[in-house]
């Protein structure tokens, strides 16, 4: 029972627990839950001596200096701990990095493979459309001028030399010193962590492990172009800004996420209009026009709807005729009544109506009417496209050329068949001819040269009967009557089993 006692009671140390309470007891953390149980956690060290009221300025001056002196040792502690935590937080942190740059490095191999294979065809098509025009240069100037073939993305024969030399740059780049440098300079940039003494060591020892490339070297500007591109990348970008801001939040305590949140809702604020569609000027011009419209219609109707209420709330009937005070209220309740409100939803539907409307910025394909506005004929039939080959092409359509070679095909398997045949029947001549009769045989002849050989039938044989195999005579003295009797038995169900017919057994009348 002990040793499990002692196992439970050995736990593991939580740094962010403990960097939480002394940055309570610093003044970092606003937290009220903490600095509760650090203020209880105190009281219990310190005893409940001490926490009665001291008398005199001595003892007050003594308690100051010993809460200045155990202030000083928390921030000492808290240091040290935020530089063990931030140690372990950076040591795994680049593991997720370097994963993150080789998943990089295969996006780009694949990129890099797709746009090479988009070049070589792009070259290829570019090679038959200068052989073809130069076939052609014959032809009118009219055809000349349209364009025998059409590049892939422009690309050229310098891009997919450009695309492979990119290929074997990444296959030969090394993520680990591309992690540690992409580290480092991202750490160098950051406002608040680039200039900290708590990561001033990564960033002198990132600085020396990397690999810095030579100045002369033609491939040194487009390594830098792969690297950026790599560090660029969504995962990497992702687990960078993560491992900024757990830096930053154990750094700075509670107040970084406080202000973080802040920063979060200014943005989305800040995001709305953003996100909105810009008008251009001729939208802006419709709308003001039909804003006017509709404004002026509504204050026609106020005119005629309202003016006898302004009336009323002026202090006067329709008549002209001042009103009494307890009328006014009157008055206005059956104004309100007989108010038409179907007109203050006509505003919203306008918006919506507008909202609806498509932008004049938005994209809009040039070929959509030309390939979806026009309606589409029915497709003529089988026998009506044949018609208009044949009009057009006589007997080199092909379904005339595919008639044509299917009935010279049946005619050749048709040949081929009689051929087959009429060897098989000269074989089974000659091998009737060369046969010799055996006796007891006879060859019946077909007419057209061909024989047949039938057997004689076989003569009909009776069933050979069975006879029993004599007993031990039954009148024998000798014999037991026992073994006599049971033998009679035994034939008696022999005769009844074997279906024999008995003897008929007649009756004389006379007497």
């Amino acid at each position: 029972m002990r040793k499990v006692e002692q196992h439970k009671g050995k736990k593991k140390d939580n740094l962010g627990w403990e960097i939480i309470k002394l940055q309570a007891q610093v003044g970092e953390s606003t937290s009220r839950k903490v600095k509760k149980i650090v203020e209880a956690e105190r009281k219990k060290e310190v005893g409940p001596s001490s926490s009665g009221a001291k008398e005199g300025t001595a003892e007050e001056g003594e308690g100051q200096e010993q809460e200045s002196v155990v202030l000083s040792e928390a921030v000492q502690k808290l240091l040290k701990l935020k530089e063990q935590k931030i140690s372990q937080k950076i040591y795994h942190a680049k593991k997720e990095i370097r994963k993150a740059f080789v998943k990089a490095k295969t996006f780009e191999t694949q990129r890099l493979v797709k746009r090479i294979r988009e070049a070589r065809k792009a070259v290829e098509e570019e090679n038959k459309g200068e052989a073809k025009e130069q076939d052609d240069k014959g032809e009118a100037n009219e055809e000349q001028d349209k364009p025998a073939y059409k590049k892939k993305q422009d690309l050229t024969r310098e891009d997919l030399t450009k695309f492979e030399h990119e290929m074997e740059l990444v296959k030969t780049m090394d993520m680990d010193s591309l992690s540690e440098h992409a580290f480092a300079a991202k750490l160098a940039k950051h406002p608040f962590l680039g200039t900290h003494a708590l990561m001033a060591p990564y960033k002198t020892a990132s600085t020396a492990k990397k690999e810095i490339a030579v100045v002369g070297s033609p491939d040194a500007a487009t390594v830098q172009i792969i690297e950026a591109r790599l560090t660029n990348t969504k995962t990497v970008k992702e687990h960078m800004s993560k491992l900024w801001d757990e830096l930053e939040n154990i750094i700075k305590g509670k107040k970084a996420n406080d202000e973080k949140n802040k920063k979060r809702k200014a943005g989305e604020d800040q995001d709305e209009p953003k996100n909105k569609k810009r008008k251009t000027q001729e939208d802006t011009k419709k709308e003001e026009s039909e804003e006017e419209g509709s404004e002026d219609e509504d204050m026609e109707m106020d005119d005629h709807d309202i003016s006898d209420s302004e009336r009323e709330d002026d202090g006067y009937d329709s008549d002209g005729l001042p009103l009494p005070k307890g009328g006014m209220s009157a008055g206005s309740s059956s104004s309100m009544a007989s108010m038409f409100i179907g007109s203050l939803n006509e505003g919203k539907k306008d918006k919506k109506d507008k909202k609806g409307k498509k932008d004049k910025n938005d994209w809009v394909d040039d070929k959509f009417d030309e390939i979806y506005g026009k309606i589409k004929k029915n497709r003529p039939g089988q026998q009506a496209r044949r018609a208009k080959a044949e009009r057009k092409y006589g007997k080199e359509a092909n379904h005339v050329k595919k008639a044509e070679e299917e009935a010279r095909i049946r005619a050749e398997k048709k040949a081929a068949r009689k051929a087959k045949q009429e060897k098989f029947n000269a074989q089974r001549d000659a091998s009737t001819a060369n046969a010799q009769t055996l006796p007891g045989r006879r060859t019946i002849g077909a007419g057209d040269g061909s024989a047949s050989v039938i057997q004689p039938k076989k003569k009909f044989m009776a069933k050979p009967t069975t006879s029993t195999p004599s007993g031990p005579d039954l009148n024998d003295p000798t014999l037991h009557p026992s073994w006599i009797a049971k033998q009679t038995e035994k034939a008696a169900m022999a005769a009844a089993l074997s279906g024999a017919k008995s003897n008929k057994i007649t009756f004389d009348d006379s007497d």
